[in-house]
């Protein structure tokens, strides 16, 4: 063998030995990359269950004050569901506002019955998961339930009284409105605490799904608005003449101002009897429930709510030809001689007024029920008795304001308001050109309170009595004396 033939094969032997040390090399080079990048899977998965763990805790720390909050909140919203609904059904009639329908009363006891058993539904629910984190429902569906059966529902209802009561039927409405805000408040922070990734299970991001996450969200949102305008509506008080409205700085969140300008001013009781009707210059035209047209003023509202009268007297004392009007309250005392037949008033001293012993004598005595919470602006009573031939008995009386005397009709009392033309509150009204007293007429002059006192925003039908209610009878003296 040649010395060149020998060279290569040692080269080759040579390079041989050189491509298996590039190969261990390359070996090893891939081992320590595999180490390197186990190492580095392993620093990952621990930084990652650490995190998830971190969120895991922060989930648990969130769920805890969800799940208190959720609690507490709807434990107070049964119990003063079932304290509004008490204060619904104790409501009473009175000046300007009166209960609610039966429709909206039932509607509430509807409402706040789904409300118990949808809280016991859910809250058990929610801590049965706290102790074995199982579910027994759905969460998101408990959730959906309860806010469309009761709190959607329930803070619509709340909504309607406010646009119709500018002061609120009980505090107890006020108190739910917070209590909804808070309640809403408290979803729209759960579903959007879940909803930035605070979620632990594949099954918890199922539960929230995309479009029932919509739906919570948006139901929470209209209940936290509606809730905030029920406040806005109790504390903010509607102008007479148009629906602008004017703020007012309560004593405390339960505050209330009385919005006497808006209902009293010109508003008071009238008294009409049949025997005024000979004075009516057109018998064609009987505009109110009995035809009368001629109307006596007995007493001015302001009187009763501004400086509490607790007392006012009234007699009518007539025959077929004449007739006398007295009238006496704390602050005034007025009377009045009536020709039936020539149609003419003559006002006289109080100390010169006296009863003809042959003449029929109907005599009043009202009273007023003080402001509660039952009766917003308080009410207005009476009892009345009627003499006739020296025989005394009681008067009763309707919700309309119609007297009777056994089936027989014998007059009406009424609440109107007064036109803005009419510049007195004597019990008789002047005309421009005369000196004479005259009988205050309807429609011409007076307004029924039906449509002069609409009430809160919406402007809506009053709910309150048309005329002073008749009260169970007590003793009352029969009026035979010269001066009552």
């Amino acid at each position: 063998m040649d010395v060149t033939e020998r060279g290569r094969k040692v080269y080759i032997k040579v390079l041989n030995n050189d491509e298996k040390n590039i190969e261990n090399i390359e070996l090893s080079e891939e081992k320590g990359d595999k180490d390197h990048a186990n190492d580095s899977d392993q620093n990952d998965s621990e930084i990652s269950t650490q995190a998830r763990k971190t969120c895991a805790d922060n989930c648990v720390c969130i769920g805890c004050l969800f799940l208190v909050g959720s609690v507490g909140i709807g434990s107070l919203s049964v119990i003063f569901d079932w304290l509004w609904v008490a204060d619904m059904l104790r409501a009473e009639t009175g000046l300007v506002f009166g209960p609610p329908s039966i429709s909206i009363i039932v509607a509430l006891i509807v409402m706040s019955s789904l409300g118990t058993v949808t809280y016991f539904c859910e809250n058990g629910d929610k801590i049965y998961k706290f102790i074995t984190g199982k579910d027994i429902f759905d969460e998101q569906t408990e959730e959906l339930l309860s806010l469309f059966l009761e709190e959607v529902p329930e803070i619509t209802l709340n909504l309607l009284l406010a646009m119709c009561r500018e002061i609120p039927i009980s505090y107890f409405q006020l108190i739910k409105a917070g209590l909804a805000i808070a309640s809403s408040a408290l979803r729209l922070m759960k579903a959007t605490c879940y909803a930035l990734g605070c979620k632990t299970t594949k099954r918890r991001r199922h539960q929230l799904r995309a479009f029932g996450r919509v739906i919570l969200i948006a139901a929470c949102i209209y209940t936290f608005a509606t809730g905030i305008t029920v406040f806005v509506f109790m504390y903010m008080e509607p102008k007479e003449t148009n629906q602008d409205g004017r703020f007012y700085a309560p004593a405390n969140v339960f505050g209330s101002t009385y919005n006497t300008e808006r209902y009293f001013p010109n508003s008071g009781v009238f008294l009409s009897h049949p025997s005024l009707d000979q004075c009516q210059q057109d018998r064609s035209k009987n505009h109110n429930i009995t035809g009368h047209n001629n109307w006596i003023r007995i007493e001015v509202m302001f009187t009763y709510l501004l400086l509490g009268s607790d007392k006012m007297e009234a007699v009518y004392s007539y025959n077929d030809t004449k007739a006398m009007f007295y009238v006496k309250s704390r602050r005034r005392e007025h009377c009045y001689d009536i020709d039936l037949t020539r149609c003419s008033i003559t006002p006289i001293r109080p100390t010169d007024c006296e009863i003809n012993q042959n003449a029929s004598t109907l005599y009043l005595i009202f009273h007023h029920t003080p402001m509660t919470s039952a009766l917003v602006y308080g009410d207005v009573k009476y009892n009345a008795t009627l003499t006739t031939s020296g025989q005394c008995s009681y008067v009763t009386g309707d919700f309309l304001g119609r007297m009777f005397h056994g089936h027989n009709y014998i007059g009406q009392l009424q609440y109107f308001k007064a036109s803005y033309q009419v510049n007195t509150t004597l019990p008789l009204t002047y005309s421009s050109n005369s000196t004479a007293p005259m009988f205050y007429q309807y429609p011409q002059q007076l307004w029924n309170v039906s449509e002069a006192w609409r009430t809160g925003f919406k402007d809506c039908d009053m709910s309150g009595s048309l005329a002073p209610n008749p009260q169970p009878h007590t003793q009352l003296k029969c009026p035979t004396w010269k001066q009552p």
